[in-house]
């Protein structure tokens, strides 16, 4: 079996799966005073989940270009200072080869945030470390890209 779009290739047999990422990905870890930006998305599964914003990368499209369009499409933001790209992440080595890299970004205005509902996107909050982690702890945010990608941030600042 094999079916592929603009972003994947699925090649699958009796046993196996493989999913190949055509193009990279992102997620951003926006913050702003100090506070980290989550948006509330509803996924194909129907439920709605807490988590970073993120996307594909198009073809030719550099990481930091990436980030800055993912923010303005999903939230409007257009003002940011990109502070680093903290490297890589896999949902799962096993089954998809991507590259999605995770990327910080500081926000200088949350003035004109207007959220994409055409992507599902219904809300977003700020919040602060301990509370993200609580969320985490008690399963209130369950998105592996958000939970590596904020683990990937701590040992940045920690170490």
């Amino acid at each position: 079996m094999e079916w592929e779009n603009n972003y994947f290739r699925i090649i699958g047999g009796d046993h196996s799966l493989k999913l190949i990422q055509k193009t990279g990905g992102v997620v951003v870890i926006p913050q702003y005073l100090e506070r980290f930006l989550i948006i509330k998305i509803r996924r194909t599964d129907g439920n709605f989940y807490w988590e970073f914003p993120r996307g594909f990368t198009e073809a030719d499209e550099s990481y930091y270009s990436a980030v800055q369009r993912e923010l303005k499409e999903e939230l409007n933001i257009t003002a940011i200072n990109i502070e680093k790209d903290l490297g890589e992440i896999m949902a799962d080595s096993g089954v998809i080869d991507s590259h999605v890299h995770i990327v910080t970004v500081k926000i200088n205005s949350i003035d004109n945030i207007k959220v994409q509902r055409s992507e599902h996107i219904i809300d977003y909050t700020l919040i602060d470390f301990p509370t993200l982690c609580r969320m985490i702890k008690q399963n209130e945010i369950v998105d592996g890209f958000t939970i590596g990608g904020l683990f990937k941030w701590y040992l940045e600042m920690s170490f």
